[in-house]
């Protein structure tokens, strides 16, 4: 009777412990999927703010150009003018 009741007591014991080593399993999964789902969230924040950046910096850059063909033209005004005055 008494080997019964041991094994018994022991077979709780293990069922206890398995309980537990899922548990603890099931608890880890959750964690990673938590960390993984926010892993993702920030990546998708990022890249959608790395496109804005991208989108200023080419209106940015258009600007650039426009600028420097303005600059290109009075530069160019200048040095007409400078040779106008030279050959009179």
């Amino acid at each position: 009777m008494e080997l019964i009741i041991e094994r018994q007591k022991r077979f709780a014991e293990g069922i206890e412990r398995m309980a537990k080593t899922y548990e603890s399993r099931r608890s880890q999964r959750e964690t990673m999927r938590i960390r993984l789902l926010n892993a993702v969230a920030n990546l998708n924040k990022e890249r959608n703010e790395l496109n804005k950046a991208r989108k200023d910096l080419a209106v940015r850059m258009a600007e650039l150009v426009e600028v420097q063909a303005h600059t290109d033209r009075r530069l160019n005004a200048i040095k007409q003018a400078r040779v106008g005055k030279s050959q009179t």
